[in-house]
């Protein structure tokens, strides 16, 4: 190259050197920076909204050209629209109908017309062919020769396709979509009805089922259990509780009648039904006495105080009216009088105590003294024993004034005799008198001594004097004031008798008083 020509390449080249190329010029002009109102191109060339870059480019706030984009016919600036293709013509572009990529009915494959949303899958070509993304398998999962896309239902299990025959197995082995209904279990039992359920409505009724009391085949095995037969067709069987399959009339459904049975089979028959005494009739039967063989409705009867013929009536003279232990039919002569009775001891009341029409002394048996303490009953001619049943009890006994008896027969019960005043009292208690002048003569005195000292006979201390023993009134009896503590308001002096053991009880006070008013008879 001559030096001319190098010159001139120079010269050429200064203002590119000097100024720097220009930035993406889009204009048919060279000079830097010569955008138009509508070319507005900055130093990153970055094309917005508002860079109109030729008639044909329009880039719109989708397409952001940036510094490292340099529009050309495959970038967004032209007018290919992709959405607006269908490169392969299956009707199908690859925004899809709704025209917007990645939704389901886009286009998967626009290179091949044998694939898009909707196409019906080609049974082993290993090709997504409806764009589901799940391409049909091109291998036989269970190797029994038939694929799932051609009708394997589970092809995981070689025994079920659509060319086996069904078992009893709950499963669809042919795949026609239907299971037999002799496979399944409907009652839930564990059991279809060809695995031997005989009845596949019924959970209690399977091939391995316990037999219950149903009156059901429960274990499928032809028969019924005796006890579930109901033989005697009363709609209850044995084991339901019929106690006598054998009798109609016995059942928990029956009520008891009177008949000796377990009729309800509660397991017990009432007592009323039981012959207790065996003489073949029960209390409901008109038996009113079930311990005695001579009681029921058909007895006769007899003298034994009982309804023997249970017509709710006691003969009257088998009645014990007096409770002396014998009734008329038995002999009681007089069933008012419970002295009289054919076993009765005959005594002088002029009537036949025992029933043998003999009276008091007409009778062998009678007893004049009946205790045998030589007196007679008083109740007889002559006899004057108040009580013969008691030897203790007679004219010759002294009375005892604290037991309410009239131990001596002379109609008075509990009287003081002089005797039992000096034995009992005076004797006893009285040591402050003895011998001399002063005083009533007691301790050291007799019985006779004492009564002719006391009796009629005045006292020394009081003024106006009174008797010792006034009878007849013991009010006028110094002895009486003495003993009751009063001797003061009579004119009496010093203390209260006895001395020696102060004081008698009212009792015995009481005793002396009435033998003093009695007229203190010296008995």
């Amino acid at each position: 190259m001559s030096l001319r020509t190098l010159i001139v390449i120079l010269g050429l080249a200064a203002p590119f050197i000097l100024t720097g190329c220009p930035d993406d010029d889009d204009d048919a002009t060279s000079a830097p920076d010569d955008d138009d109102a509508t070319d507005d191109d900055d130093a990153t060339d970055d094309d917005d909204a508002t860079d109109d870059d030729d008639a044909t480019d329009d880039d719109d706030a989708t397409d952001d050209d940036d510094a490292t984009d340099d529009d050309d016919a495959t970038d967004d600036d032209d007018t290919v629209d992709p959405c607006a293709e269908d490169n392969d013509g299956d009707g199908v572009t690859l925004c899809g109908p709704d025209g917007t990529p990645g939704t389901t009915d886009d286009d998967c494959d626009d290179n091949n017309a044998n694939n898009f949303p909707g196409n019906t899958e080609q049974c082993g070509d290993g090709v997504d062919n409806d764009c589901d993304f799940a391409p049909e398998p091109t291998t036989d999962g269970d190797g029994d020769g038939v694929l799932f896309c051609d009708g394997d239902c589970d092809d995981s299990d070689p025994a079920i396709n659509p060319g086996a025959a069904e078992g009893c197995d709950g499963l669809d082995t042919n795949c026609d979509t239907v299971i037999p209904l002799d496979e399944i279990d409907n009652d839930a039992d564990g059991e279809a009805e060809c695995e031997g359920d005989c009845d596949d409505g019924n959970d209690t009724i399977y091939s391995a089922a316990p037999e219950i009391c149903d009156g059901l085949d429960n274990n499928c095995d032809s028969t019924l259990p005796d006890d579930e037969d109901d033989d005697d067709g009363d709609t209850v069987s044995d084991c339901d509780g019929d106690c006598d399959d054998a009798n109609i009339d016995v059942s928990p459904l029956e009520s008891e009648v009177c008949d000796g049975l377990d009729t309800d089979c509660d397991t017990v028959i009432p007592s009323d039904e039981v012959d207790v005494d065996g003489d073949l009739e029960s209390e409901c039967e008109g038996d009113c006495d079930e311990t005695s063989t001579d009681t029921n409705s058909t007895a006769s009867e007899i003298c034994d105080g009982f309804d023997n013929d249970c017509d709710s009536t006691v003969p009257l003279d088998e009645v014990d009216n007096d409770a002396d232990g014998e009734a008329e039919c038995e002999g009681d002569c007089d069933d008012g009088n419970d002295t009289i009775f054919s076993t009765a001891v005959e005594v002088c009341d002029g009537v036949s105590n025992n029933c043998n029409a003999d009276v008091d002394n007409a009778d062998a048996a009678f007893v004049h003294d009946e205790d045998g303490d030589g007196f007679d009953d008083d109740q007889c001619p002559e006899g004057d024993d108040c009580d013969d049943s008691d030897a203790s009890i007679n004219p010759d006994e002294d009375e005892d004034a604290t037991d309410s008896v009239d131990n001596d027969c002379d109609g008075d019960v509990d009287e003081y005799t002089f005797t039992h005043i000096w034995t009992n009292i005076v004797s006893s208690s009285c040591s402050c008198h003895n011998f001399g002048s002063s005083g009533g003569w007691t301790s050291g005195n007799t019985q006779a001594g004492l009564y002719s000292a006391w009796v009629d006979v005045a006292a020394g201390q009081p003024s106006p004097t009174i008797d010792r023993i006034e009878p007849g009134s013991s009010t006028d009896s110094y002895v009486m004031h003495k003993l009751d503590g009063t001797h003061a308001t009579v004119g009496g002096s010093g203390l209260q008798m006895p001395r020696s053991g102060c004081c008698l009880s009212q009792e015995v006070r009481d005793g002396i008083r009435d033998w003093i008013d009695e007229g203190a008879p010296d008995n």
